[in-house]
């Protein structure tokens, strides 16, 4: 099995990381299961792309 790798910022901080897809499939069988979640947002009045954007943004502060 590869072992699990890590990305660095400039400032030294861990910016990402990198699963082998084998451990992911396991942790993803383990923990989530995307099929639950299918169409529970149909119905809201929620401008996605607007949401992601800040998440995004504030996760990039974070950094």
């Amino acid at each position: 099995m590869e072992e699990i790798e890590y990305v660095y910022g400039k400032n030294g901080k861990i910016k990402a990381v990198i699963v082998p897809i084998d451990l992911w499939e396991k942790i993803k069988a383990k923990f989530f299961d995307p099929s639950e979640f299918r169409g529970i947002y149909k119905d809201l009045k929620v401008d996605f792309e607007k949401e992601l954007r800040e998440l995004r943004e504030e996760w990039e502060r974070d950094i």
